[in-house]
């Protein structure tokens, strides 16, 4: 999504209308290196009740994005136990790189914030969200974390808490940017082999200023297929990539529209959805 619809997407913190459900009230958890919160965030500039996952890291440790690079662990959300819930989209902020292990990694340090678009099954109606979420944490060693969160929304979604207003503007502000306003594209791309033997080739456009800064490039299949980091090299309009798909079943179909390639360069951050053919 275009930083400019990020914008958009800001904080309905003005007052809202009262709903059945009392005011909404998130249980915090709390692990050795981090503490994690679920809160109201207002709406999405289409109307949708928005929440909020928090989560605050100890000094010295980080957290992983949703594809955590060449080492980490991903986060995993369930909201099986959540009730008048039909899906909940992630709004992921830019994530950092750096170096884990002698490995490049994508995350987060200090904190995470992470915008939740929600879809109720009934829009006249309250929701009650339950979240399970796995995650991965690293300092000088990594350890897995999980928490259960719980949060309760009247119809129609509910302010941000004043305290955290300015840090979920701010993790909307920094979600994907526009590519093709700044010259990002998939010039073409190919998936090649069969059964457990596929890869994925491609030719980004980007411009040159993007290029001097050795860009990260992530690459994501659809649910059961996952690729390895893509090796990247220069090419005359950008830079080729090729990455080896892991399947959980030999015999899946790869849709060409579910492949998503990021690639962050400088403090550019740009999302490519589809493997056109070319």
């Amino acid at each position: 999504m275009a930083r400019a619809a990020r914008l958009a997407l800001g904080l309905a913190v003005a007052a809202m209308a009262a709903a059945a459900l009392p005011p909404p009230a998130a249980r915090a958890e709390q692990g050795a290196p981090a503490t994690l919160r679920l809160v109201p965030a207002g709406r999405t500039a289409d109307g949708r009740p928005m929440a909020a996952l928090l989560m605050d890291l100890a000094d010295g440790w980080k957290t992983y994005w949703r594809a955590p690079g060449e080492a980490g662990v991903p986060p995993r959300i369930d909201w099986s136990g959540s009730e008048n819930l039909a899906r909940a989209e992630a709004l992921w902020p830019r994530p950092d790189a750096f170096e884990s292990f002698g490995m490049l990694t994508l995350g987060y340090k200090h904190a995470m914030t992470l915008p939740l678009a929600l879809a109720p099954e009934r829009a006249d109606r309250p929701m009650r969200l339950r979240m399970r979420i796995d995650y991965g944490v690293c300092s000088d060693i990594c350890m897995p974390g999980s928490a259960e969160l719980s949060l309760e929304l009247p119809a129609g979604g509910a302010p941000a808490p004043e305290a955290v207003a300015a840090r979920l503007s701010a993790a909307l502000a920094d979600g994907p940017q526009d590519a093709a306003r700044a010259g990002v594209a998939m010039a073409r791309c190919a998936l090649e082999g069969a059964g457990g033997e596929r890869r994925l080739t491609a030719l980004l456009r980007l411009p040159a200023a993007m290029r001097a800064h050795a860009p990260a490039v992530v690459v994501e299949g659809p649910e059961g297929v996952w690729f390895d980091p893509p090796r990247v090299s220069p090419a005359a309009e950008g830079i080729e990539i090729a990455a080896d798909a892991l399947l959980d079943d030999p015999a899946l179909w790869v849709a060409r529209s579910a492949v998503r390639v990021t690639v962050l360069a400088g403090s550019g951050f740009f999302e490519l959805t589809g493997c056109p053919a070319g």
